[in-house]
């Protein structure tokens, strides 16, 4: 055998008395040349946390309401005669403004909270709605005294003025149909006759000019939308305005489809910016309710609430990199959070949801 594959053989052999006579050593040699120790992530999955914060539970809900005009209603005139002339669709029309024309004669609107019962005529009884008329007049800059209960002279004067502007034979008396009283401005919605119609009372449909929203809420909700609330309303484009509550109904029931009657408890919200709106009108919306269910509360997510063997409950929390399981006693639920009424947890700590 040559000399150097002599000498090859001998390492060899050296190599392996040291393998049996010191194993720990050669362990050690041998763990040089091991796989890598696994990385941290190979470890074990970071836990998945969320900082328990102390502020107000509030607790969310929605619904689906609907945008329109308030007050909609029908106008038209008692007395004969045959419809000429209707105001537009979508027209507003204020304190003695043209609504319709019979015989070519227009129907003026009159602003009052008394609807016109009798003629006003020299000679007749006074009344609150004398008192309503001459405040029209004054305010159409045709009476220029105090207005009282009494028709008087000065009553019938001007009037006769007025029917000169208008164009009608100057009487000094205004017949039944000849005017409609209305709480305020009136928007033509639409027209429930034709030119040529008989006169009637309900030549238009109208409504005031101020929109509001209504929405049938479910009983459980109601204490989300007390009366004079905000709540938060979305357009059919998604752009949203603040409502307020101005009226909570009594509990009703309703139609809910094959599901048959449901109890639903009606309230109007009116916007604070009727201009947010836009020209949006007859739409379905959604309503976003909201209330505090507790304040100041320390809140941590529901879904970090653990089950305790024999009853209670408690939340693990991260600490020095390890997870510490944390007695509690839960208060209010909402929105996904509960509030922590007692335990070793504040505000800051990193609580594990997973």
């Amino acid at each position: 055998m040559a000399p150097a594959r002599r000498r090859t053989k001998l390492w060899i052999a050296a190599a392996l008395v040291v393998t049996i006579g010191c194993g720990g050593t050669a362990a050690l040699v041998w763990a040089g040349n091991a796989a890598p120790k696994p990385a941290a992530s190979e470890q074990g999955p970071t836990p998945q946390t969320v900082v328990a914060e102390r502020t107000d539970l509030v607790e969310r809900s929605r619904g689906n309401g609907q945008l329109g005009y308030d007050d909609p209603r029908t106008v038209g005139s008692t007395g004969p005669g045959t419809i000429t002339r209707m105001g537009d669709i979508g027209a507003v029309v204020e304190r003695g403004g043209e609504l319709f024309r019979i015989d070519d004669l227009p129907v003026n609107l009159l602003i009052g909270d008394l609807p016109m019962w009798r003629s006003f005529t020299p000679g007749m009884s006074d009344g609150a709605d004398v008192l309503m008329l001459e405040e029209n007049l004054r305010d159409l800059g045709f009476f220029t005294d105090t207005p009282d209960r009494k028709f008087t002279e000065r009553t019938q004067k001007a009037i006769s003025v007025w029917q000169k502007k208008l164009g009608r034979e100057r009487t000094g008396s205004i017949d039944l149909g000849q005017v409609v009283f209305a709480t305020g401005a009136l928007r033509i919605a639409g027209q429930n006759a034709k030119i040529g119609d008989p006169a009637s009372p309900a030549v238009l449909a109208v409504t005031g000019t101020t929109k509001s929203v209504s929405v049938d809420l479910e009983p459980q909700l109601a204490s989300a939308a007390p009366k004079d609330g905000e709540v938060q309303v979305q357009l059919p484009d998604g752009k949203t305005f603040t409502g307020k509550v101005t009226a909570v109904g009594a509990a009703r029931e309703t139609d809910a489809g094959p599901t048959g009657k449901a109890l639903r408890i009606p309230i109007t919200i009116t916007p604070v910016d009727q201009a947010e709106t836009g020209t949006y009108a007859d739409v379905k919306v959604s309503v976003s309710f909201q209330r505090v269910v507790a304040t100041d509360a320390l809140l941590v997510p529901t879904a970090a609430l653990l089950a305790t063997p024999g009853g209670g409950h408690s939340i693990e929390v991260l600490r020095g990199g390890k997870r510490v399981r944390v007695a509690v006693t839960p208060g209010s639920f909402a929105d996904g959070r509960v509030s922590i009424d007692e335990g070793d947890v504040k505000e800051g700590d990193r609580v594990v949801i997973s």
